[in-house]
């Protein structure tokens, strides 16, 4: 049976991803690290003795852009959410993580139903942005926003073990938001953030975790 990696992680490509990777592999080299954008989903780090895990998978896209525009939202987008639910389902059942981390709500919802099958550790979902609206513009659209993410994103949010919100945060500029830091330091999710950043109270700076 495969060695368990300490830690699984699926988080979408974004400005902080480098200092992001550096902090993961400072908390265990026995990790899995992969990233997605709209695009593609890419590892960035797996350990040595792991064989056979994709590098890169391309989500399928068809050269007719209009054509793609109006058919995305009851085909191309499922797709891609199979895609990406195959290829963690595959990895969480093989390497059985002790601790999984996610902004991604559908990978979200599915380490939701596999926590107490695989046995985490920490199980822990960064929310991101809410992406439910009021705009009926598609009904697709509107039901997959409103009615399928919604449930899904309530799933991941009320059975992880540690729930990340950085909506405040996020109304900083991105050049201040880049001194911020945070760091898995143990399998109790302990979170610590361990450079300056002005715009926090010092008693927050002088926290040694942040839930």
């Amino acid at each position: 049976m495969p060695k368990r990696v300490d830690l699984l992680l699926c988080r979408l490509i974004t400005y902080d991803h480098s200092w992001f990777t550096q902090e993961a592999l400072a908390y265990s080299d026995n990790s899995i690290l992969y990233f997605s954008d709209f695009d593609k989903i890419i590892l960035k780090h797996k350990p040595d003795h792991i064989k056979g895990l994709p590098r890169v998978i391309y989500y399928p896209t068809p050269k007719n852009q209009k054509f793609y525009s109006l058919t995305f939202p009851f085909f191309w987008a499922p797709m891609h959410i199979l895609i990406i639910s195959i290829l963690f389902l595959y990895i969480t059942l093989r390497f059985r993580p002790k601790t999984v981390w996610t902004d991604n709500t559908w990978v979200g919802g599915l380490w939701s139903i596999l926590k107490k099958l695989i046995g985490f550790d920490c199980f822990i979902y960064d929310s991101r942005d809410w992406i439910a609206t009021d705009s009926k513009k598609s009904f697709f659209s509107y039901f997959a926003n409103n009615v399928v993410w919604a449930r899904v994103d309530y799933l991941a949010t009320v059975t992880s073990d540690l729930q990340i919100n950085i909506t405040e945060s996020r109304s900083f500029s991105e050049d201040n938001w880049e001194i911020m830091r945070w760091r898995l330091i143990n399998l109790n999710c302990l979170i610590i953030m361990d450079s300056y950043a002005s715009n926090f109270d010092e008693s927050f700076n002088k926290s040694k975790s942040v839930i």
